[in-house]
């Protein structure tokens, strides 16, 4: 039993951390938060238990996010099989957006989004884009007759268009109170429609020059 409680004691530790670093992160910036804030605000008296638990602040930082995008990822390709072709780029797209919309209505899950959109705006390592070749191939076989005269090069820029909007989108709504939404969007039903006809016109647009 003592072993036992010692392992309940490290995952409960290793949870702390995680989750502090997820909440200070999303509030203060990934970059600008201290490893002793972290260690703090998860109540570790061992200044090294950050380190002893996940080695680095990078380590820390790609475990949160692929403990949230795993999740959704799984949830995306489950949607995604169910769907028979033909289908058409706006069910695609009102699919593949569902399992981030439900992150705005859990705590951890708009701190994951409000990290993503600073992140994706550091880097091009867009970690909404589906990284699976399966799932990246399943999406463009139940769209692909769809897209009409797009050059296969021209359709992984456009998935890049859409995952910055995706987020950027729902890292603003994660932030207003449902006041602001519905002031802005008439509530969140009508972000919903919103953000799936925006998205669906970046995959749908012509290309530029073409007729």
């Amino acid at each position: 039993m003592p072993s036992q409680d010692k392992k309940t004691r490290k995952s409960k530790g290793r949870q702390a951390i995680l989750e502090a670093a997820e909440a200070l992160f999303a509030e203060q910036g990934c970059r600008a938060v201290s490893l002793n804030q972290i260690n703090q605000a998860a109540n570790q008296k061992n200044t090294a238990a950050l380190h002893y638990h996940f080695g680095s602040r990078e380590a820390l930082l790609d475990e949160i996010i692929e403990e949230h995008s795993a999740l959704a990822q799984s949830e995306l390709q489950l949607l995604l099989e169910q769907m028979k072709p033909p289908v058409s780029i706006r069910d695609f797209v009102a699919c593949s957006v569902t399992p981030y919309l439900r992150k705005l209505d859990d705590v951890r899950g708009a701190r994951y989004l409000q990290i993503m959109a600073q992140l994706n705006s550091e880097s091009t390592n867009l970690a909404l884009i589906p990284r699976r070749e399966d799932l990246r191939s399943l999406s463009l076989k139940l769209i692909g007759k769809q897209l009409g005269d797009l050059r296969p090069q021209s359709i992984y820029p456009r998935m890049i268009a859409y995952s910055l909007l995706l987020v950027n989108e729902l890292c603003l709504v994660s932030r207003m109170s449902p006041r602001e939404i519905r002031q802005v969007f008439g509530g969140k039903k009508m972000f919903r429609e919103h953000l799936i006809t925006t998205l669906t016109t970046v995959l749908s647009s012509p290309e530029p020059g073409a007729d």
